[in-house]
């Protein structure tokens, strides 16, 4: 909530108070070319970008037990109309 990085991932103390959320685990950087990669995939109908997007997420995420399913959040239907595709079910269903 407050943006401070902790060593293990985890909610720092203070945003504690306010969530139920115990860790955050950030794939990279959003910044440069992948940004430029996510605001295609979003805004500009680049479905290829989901590849490369979701080897980031496997190669960047701690390591998690084989059994672990990544699954998302459903996009609103109204976006998915206007884009042709649930952006993030395509990328968590080219995850893992």
């Amino acid at each position: 909530m407050c943006g401070v990085q902790t060593d293990d991932f985890s909610t720092c103390t203070k945003c504690r108070k306010k969530t139920t959320v115990d860790n955050v685990w950030v794939a990279v950087d959003y910044s440069g070319v992948v940004k430029d990669l996510v605001q295609g995939f979003k805004y500009e109908r680049q479905r290829a970008s989901a590849f490369p997007l979701a080897g980031l997420i496997d190669r960047n995420l701690p390591f998690m037990p084989k059994e672990t399913i990544i699954a998302h959040v459903p996009t609103a239907t109204a976006r998915v109309r206007a884009r042709g595709y649930d952006h993030a079910f395509l990328l968590a269903s080219r995850a893992r």
